[in-house]
């Protein structure tokens, strides 16, 4: 079972489909004003020199005419772009992360893929356990909290961070050919710099992240594994898998602040993206479910219905009552 290898594979293909178009697109768009600007830039530079308001020598003339050579060349070549700089930049996270995982994954989300397979193995061992109906039930519900929850909360987890942080990365790469065009005034470099601290982040942290995917799931693989041989043990034989856990949740959490760290730019807030997305999907369903309790315990405590009320009786003729007691007589 492959099923987020597969996945990232169809990710990566289309990540880089998106940048080329998306690259291509910039580059026809920025062209024109960019070589009119860089025209009028080189006619100033050249009239500041004759009137003698700018000291260079040919050499320094030479060296910003490769300058704007070398620039153009990969800031509106969207084929230059994609070879020399966007393809490696969202290729380097993953070959990096291949050095420190076994040789027997093809990939590095393939970890996830198999902690996922593990985690399920552990739970059915634990849920075999059970007998009887009541034993089935409470052995089924510790497989269900204490092994699957966990197993989904961890590769989630780790597979969120990892989406996010490609699509961020593919998305700035898209765009940046024209934070290299801001290479060429110093006005404007602060521009690409700032672009690059996000590049260089989000490189980080998805190298860090499978990095620590990579040891993080090494050694859950053995707690796993020790689970699965004694699941008669319970929660002995659960606690350690459950510990290291939580464990790893952290170190993975924390790869992003080290990331950010290193390359000074945003980091992905894959905690929040995550709490919001289940809180988008869960959360109609938490609010129907309060609504039907509500109801429910209304109608357990509706009081019953009381007797319509007597209705009066009807009017009998009497005599009028004099204030006096007799009629007056006239």
């Amino acid at each position: 079972m492959t099923i987020i290898g597969d996945f990232f594979t169809k990710v990566n293909g289309d990540m880089m489909s998106f940048i080329a178009s998306g690259s291509s697109a910039v580059a026809k768009a920025i062209a024109g004003p960019v070589i009119t600007l860089l025209i009028a830039t080189w006619i100033v530079w050249w009239l500041l020199v004759a009137f003698g308001q700018v000291e260079d020598t040919v050499w320094g003339a030479f060296k910003k005419f490769m300058k704007i050579v070398l620039i153009a060349a990969i800031a509106l070549n969207s084929g230059n772009y994609m070879k020399y700089i966007a393809q490696p930049i969202y290729q380097l996270p993953d070959q990096l992360a291949m050095l420190a995982i076994p040789k027997s994954f093809s990939s590095t989300v393939h970890l996830l893929d198999n902690a996922l397979i593990k985690g399920d193995d552990t739970a059915n061992a634990f849920k075999n356990v059970g007998t009887g109906f009541a034993g089935t039930i409470i052995w089924w519900i510790i497989a269900i909290y204490f092994v699957w929850i966990p197993t989904i909360i961890m590769v989630g987890y780790g597979a969120i961070l990892l989406l996010l942080t490609k699509f961020y990365l593919g998305i700035l790469l898209a765009i940046g050919m024209p934070f290299i065009i801001c290479l060429f005034w110093k006005g404007t470099k602060v521009q690409f710099e700032l672009w690059l601290k996000q590049i260089l982040t989000l490189v980080f942290t998805t190298w860090l992240s499978f990095m620590a995917i990579a040891v993080v799931f090494k050694i859950w693989d053995v707690t796993l594994a020790a689970a699965k041989l004694h699941p008669d043990n319970g929660m002995t034989s659960l606690l350690p898998m459950l510990i290291f856990a939580v464990i790893g949740w952290f170190v993975l959490y924390q790869s992003q602040m080290i990331a950010r760290g290193l390359g000074g730019g945003w980091h992905v807030e894959a905690y929040a993206a995550a709490g919001a997305i289940g809180g988008a999907l869960f959360s109609p369903v938490a609010r129907s479910a309060k609504t039907i309790g509500n109801l429910i315990e209304r109608s357990k405590n509706r009081p019953p219905p009381r007797d319509p009320p007597e209705p009066d009786p009807p009017p009998v003729d009497q005599a009028p009552i004099w204030p006096s007691g007799q009629p007056d007589v006239v």
